[in-house]
């Protein structure tokens, strides 16, 4: 009986080592999921929306501008880890219709591997390209983050801080290793995950206002973390819950009031 117990738990740990082995090897897949598209489609789809390719100071494809050429300032939105930036019209859209910020131009950033933008998405590389056009980009600038995109506008804002006027959170995480704990409470998340996007140390870097938004019943991203994350900005900062709803819920109706408060407090950020 005993030596069986001992099998049994010899075979459970060569087990549990593989999936952890087979979890570290797939992490990249399980978090982005690039839709892809063509060019033609997806110009088809800009179209209707008034949207038009930008290209970095590289020539590379970088996203998808609306607004004026000539702008007081540029609202860079980073998206979540699927889809695709051209669809992403329901978060510039609040931006052009106000008021306040109609004069700003909007450029919705594409991720490397999604749409028809070359190369594969990782932290590494989309910080990169993110970077190469915030620097392509003239005039001061406002972030908002998605999501995913979240972790992507915290680096930027690190590592641009003198650029940025305001960033906008939409259903943020603190970091992406306690989100995957979340997801995989059984597995050492912090000894096998190579994606790490620690938005709480990385927007210590930042001085400006940071605005977050969560969603109540978020079963993606728990609410508990968006609010650490919250909690952790020293900032002048302001927050929004959004009651009963999840994920992807979030009202985006350019006159709903959270939308229209968060605006004003963005408009107000310099």
């Amino acid at each position: 009986m005993r030596r069986l117990l001992i099998l049994s738990l010899q075979i459970g740990g060569v087990v549990y080592l593989l999936l952890c082995f087979y979890v570290f090897y797939i992490q990249k897949q399980l978090l982005y999921h690039p839709t892809k598209a063509l060019r033609t489609e997806q110009l088809l789809t800009a179209q209707k929306h008034e949207e038009r390719e930008f290209l970095d100071s590289k020539g590379e494809f970088a996203g998808w501008m609306l607004g004026p050429e000539q702008a007081a300032k540029t609202v860079v939105i980073f998206h979540g880890n699927t889809g695709l930036a051209v669809n992403r019209h329901y978060l510039s859209d609040p931006f052009l219709s106000n008021p306040l910020t109609q004069n700003w131009k909007v450029l919705l950033f594409e991720y490397p591997g999604f749409g028809y933008r070359e190369g594969e998405p990782d932290e590494k590389s989309i910080v990169e390209k993110a970077l190469l056009t915030i620097d392509s980009i003239s005039g001061p600038i406002i972030l908002v983050g998605e999501s995913l995109g979240s972790g992507v506008a915290a680096h930027i804002a690190a590592q641009r801080a003198t650029r940025i006027d305001g960033i906008l959170l939409i259903v943020p995480f603190n970091n992406m290793a306690e989100t995957a704990q979340f997801h995989y409470p059984y597995l050492p998340i912090s000894l096998i995950l190579t994606e790490h996007y620690r938005s709480d140390e990385l927007l210590q870097h930042y001085k400006g206002k940071i605005g977050v938004m969560i969603a109540e019943k978020d079963q993606v991203i728990p609410p508990r973390l968006a609010q650490k994350l919250f909690d952790s900005i020293e900032n002048p900062k302001k927050e929004w819950i959004i009651p009963g709803v999840g994920h992807d819920g979030i009202p985006h109706q350019a006159q709903t009031l959270w939308w229209r408060e968060a605006i004003q407090f963005l408009a107000l950020s310099s």
